[in-house]
């Protein structure tokens, strides 16, 4: 394992084979978001 700045803002702790669970309403599979600057 590499040692982390401990400065630095992220973790970068990946989930490896367990990743999250995402609940979405109406059992949907994909997520959109936009963004406009």
């Amino acid at each position: 394992m590499t040692k982390i700045d401990p400065a630095y803002p992220r973790d970068l702790i990946g989930y490896g084979r367990k990743p999250p669970f995402a609940d979405w309403p109406g059992q949907a599979r994909v997520a959109v978001q936009f963004v406009l600057n």
